[in-house]
């Protein structure tokens, strides 16, 4: 999830990582 915070221009990550998603 960290990795994909930090890589803001990857959409495809926040979807791919549900912590992410949860966090948005």
């Amino acid at each position: 999830a960290e990795r994909c915070r930090l890589s803001i221009g990857h959409i495809d990550d926040f979807q791919a990582d549900p912590d992410v998603v949860a966090a948005l």
